[in-house]
């Protein structure tokens, strides 16, 4: 600064003990963002700045008011120290491990198997690493393998990762811990109405987290709870958190591939409106939002990976390019469990065909992840149309001619007005003729 240190300490010492402490606070609290990617560093530390400031004016406002507001105070007290927790415990949207190594292969795995889904789920940090879609096969040669949209091939890379950051540095179930199961292999059977697929970690100190996801027959969405048990003599704290990675894509367009046009890429609804985003544009890659009532999607043609956050819960949104793979993650807020109590955290993922349905029934407008483009309003109700005839003539083909035919009597009375016109005109066609000879060259 323009002050010496000898000057700065001396101006300190005759201020009051509130620009004091405030001070001291900032100068060790703005250095700590240096442990987060660049792009975060300055939006960070100008919010943390602004969160000291704001609590050293509402103390200021306490000491001079005839009748203080403490509530203002232990508000701004409130967002501030969630700061400091955030400086001292990084999201992991923030400093999550590169991509490249964090999926290891060679870790165990449990499979499950319901009438729909194929996975397996990793017991380093329970992550799903391989999802085929066994009712859809690749192409119609006989025999094709399954759709695979999950997978840890270097060329195709795509996982989801979650789990639980903790505060003040405590041992935590991220992605890179080691979960127990107590099977290898779980299947739903014919006329169960539920699969739960347990998963366990434990800190050695008392803290025992209970990762479970929970599967429904002929449907694509995934119940992910945490059951936090902390038998520990002091509180815990910990945050949620869900990471699409995948590798980027440098795909080019052909007119002899369909789905070399569909956008593949990741997508965050923020309660109002959807955004499709470009990890190798800059501006994309600064992505950074704060969100209610939203979602996130990684998309390609046919098919989307969707993580939904519980309602009325402000999670924090983030794009980063890690090595060659997009990371789109979110964030939850920071919860607290006390000694010798229990606490859930809870997130929804869909991993599967846009099904309109079943995307409908998970959350608002994740429909939308089936691009219709800028006539989405005209798109939108013709499928709807299309789906209800399918549903009783079981066959899209014979589902396009009737609701072609529909249209065609909706229409209809528009057609005939325009014959109606078209006759009038012929019949005057010779009368406009013969004028037009007679005054040829008037």
């Amino acid at each position: 600064g323009p002050f010496s240190d000898t000057t700065a300490a001396s101006f300190r010492m005759k201020q009051s003990p509130i620009f004091t402490k405030t001070h001291d606070l900032l100068v060790w609290l703005i250095p700590l963002t240096v442990r987060f990617p660049r792009q975060q560093r300055f939006v960070l530390a100008t919010c943390l700045q602004q969160d000291a400031l704001n609590f050293q004016e509402r103390l200021i406002q306490a000491v001079h008011a005839a009748r203080p507001r403490a509530q203002d105070t232990a508000m701004t007290f409130a967002a501030l120290v969630a700061a400091l927790v955030l400086s001292v415990s990084p999201s992991p949207a923030a400093d999550a491990p590169s991509t490249g190594t964090a999926a290891d292969t060679r870790a165990p795995r449990v499979r499950v198997v319901t009438d729909v889904l194929d996975l397996d789920i990793s017991l380093q940090g329970g992550d799903l690493v391989r999802a085929d879609l066994v009712q859809y096969p690749k192409d119609k040669k006989p025999g094709s393998p399954a759709v695979r949209l999950l997978t840890t091939d270097d060329a195709t890379f795509s996982v989801l990762r979650s789990g639980l950051r903790a505060a003040g540095g405590r041992a935590e179930p991220t992605h890179l811990a080691t979960y127990t199961s107590p099977q290898t292999e779980f299947r739903l059977a014919p006329g169960q109405t539920e699969l739960r697929v347990p998963l366990t970690w434990t800190d050695g100190q008392g803290v025992t987290v209970t990762k479970t996801y929970v599967f429904e027959p002929g449907r694509y969405d995934i119940d992910v709870q945490y059951d936090v048990q902390n038998a520990s003599p002091a509180e815990w704290q910990g945050a949620s958190y869900l990471q699409f990675v995948r590798h980027i894509y440098a795909q080019e367009r052909s007119m002899f591939d369909v789905e070399s046009y569909s956008f593949r890429g990741p997508m965050v609804f923020d309660g109002k409106g959807e955004q499709k985003l470009d990890v190798q544009d800059e501006d994309d890659l600064a992505f950074r939002q704060s969100v209610a009532n939203g979602w996130m999607a990684e998309l390609q043609h046919h098919f989307v990976a969707a993580a939904v956050p519980p309602k009325g819960e402000t999670y924090d949104y983030a794009l980063q390019n890690e090595q060659g793979h997009s990371v789109i993650s979110y964030r939850g807020p920071l919860k607290s469990v006390p000694a010798g109590t229990t606490a859930q955290f809870r997130e929804h993922v869909f991993v599967g065909p846009k099904l309109q349905d079943q995307l409908n029934t998970l959350a608002p407008k994740l429909s939308r992840t089936a691009d219709y483009g800028m006539l989405w309003w005209l798109a939108e109700p013709l499928f709807w149309l299309l789906r209800v005839v399918h549903q009783f003539v079981q066959n899209w083909g014979l589902a396009i001619i009737i609701v072609t035919i529909l249209l065609k009597l909706v229409f209809y009375p528009l057609t005939q007005m325009s014959g109606r016109s078209m006759a009038k005109m012929r019949t005057i066609a010779p009368r406009i003729k013969n004028i037009q000879e007679t005054y040829k060259d008037d």
